[in-house]
């Protein structure tokens, strides 16, 4: 069993000194010092991965902000239409009711 092996486990988010890596054991130190720069080489990546979570997740919102807005939008488009083309039937249904009694007007007069 190694020296590092018989250490406590690591606490999370614990930042270590290099001398707590090292016991003093020679063998182990070339072992130590690949498992600390793994370990910086990590909180890097982490860090640089939660800088573009964060930026994801703000234009995520602003994605969805302007999602609700257009969607908004369209809903009002949509009763203007539906309005419009209700109109549009009564209007074609007066001007048939008004052909059809010109035709019968024009028939009798005939």
């Amino acid at each position: 069993m190694s020296s590092l092996d018989r250490r406590a486990p690591a606490r999370p988010q614990a930042r270590f000194d290099r001398a707590e890596l090292f016991d003093g054991d020679l063998d182990s130190q070339p072992a130590a010092e690949l498992l600390a720069r793994r370990w910086f080489a990590t909180l890097a990546a982490t860090r640089s991965i939660q800088v573009e979570c964060d930026a994801l997740l703000e234009r995520l919102m602003l994605a969805d902000a302007a999602w609700r807005q257009a969607h908004a939008q369209l809903a009002e488009f949509e009763a203007i239409r539906d309005a419009l083309e209700r109109e549009m039937f009564v209007m074609e249904g007066v001007r048939a009711e008004r052909r059809g009694r010109e035709r019968v007007r024009a028939i009798s007069v005939a």
